[in-house]
């Protein structure tokens, strides 16, 4: 008989995660416990083996034979769980492939989109290969840019003192966190930011994957702040008037 989906012979299988074969002697026993049912027409023997994946069991193959010419033996059950493993690898295969191109689509958009500036370059040569459209805007790269052999973080940093600490850093540790430093674009603007980067292995090749955040407008906002509460000190304190304009016209120039 076909099994029902849920309830029948396949929902068993399924359930117990074993190999079931079946004579019209054990349907019928079967048939008469709580909770299975059949539906389909009669046969003669039944024979049913799990797809089993690291995910546990995602389906059952099953062969059903209605004329008993030809009835189904243990022999015939190794047979059907050899081509049921060989069928469970190539669905796991295919299932490990469609979950890599997601998750491989789901950090391109984060990697794109992002607003920071994100990296990857290979370690230790410092070699640009990869970088968002933040990263291609700010520092005036191009995708040709990174294709040339030539491209290489060390043309936006400003001070080498700075690439050499962060790049210790790195090979000290692994991974470094929220490093100040300052940057060149590609207007030759420089500013100042906060970097963070990791090592990672792909493939067997080392890389290091690195995020920029710019935090000029907030340094701006911090040095303002800072003086104008030297003013309001020297205010306070009753300086000169000419000397409190001269540390208002000093800042206004910076």
């Amino acid at each position: 008989r076909k099994a029902s989906e849920r309830r029948g012979l396949t929902g068993l299988v399924l359930q117990t995660g074993e190999p079931l074969l079946l004579s019209p002697g054990r349907m019928d026993e079967l048939a008469s416990r709580p909770g299975v049912g059949f539906m389909g027409s009669d046969g003669v023997d039944w024979l049913g083996i799990p797809l089993k994946t690291a995910r546990g069991c995602i389906g059952v193959l099953t062969v059903q034979n209605y004329t008993g010419e030809a009835r189904y033996t243990e022999r015939d059950k190794e047979l059907l769980q050899f081509v049921s493993d060989q069928v469970a690898a190539a669905v796991e295969a295919k299932l490990a492939e469609q979950a890599l191109r997601e998750s491989e689509e789901r950090f391109r958009r984060v990697f794109d989109q992002s607003p920071i500036i994100i990296c990857l370059l290979s370690y230790p040569e410092g070699q640009l290969l990869e970088m968002n459209a933040a990263g291609i805007q700010a520092f005036g790269f191009s995708r040709e840019d990174l294709a040339t052999p030539g491209a290489t973080s060390a043309q936006v940093w400003v001070d080498a003192g700075e690439r050499l600490g962060y790049h210790r850093l790195l090979n000290e540790h692994g991974s470094v966190q929220n490093y100040e430093a300052r940057m060149r674009g590609g207007d030759g603007r420089e500013f100042t930011v906060l970097c963070s980067g990791s090592l990672v292995t792909l493939g067997g090749r080392s890389y290091s994957l690195n995020s920029v955040q710019d935090i000029s407008d907030r340094k701006r906002a911090e040095e303002w702040k800072q003086h104008y509460a030297d003013v309001l000190a020297q205010i306070t304190a009753e300086a000169p008037l000419p000397r409190v304009l001269d540390t208002l016209a000093l800042f206004a120039e910076r």
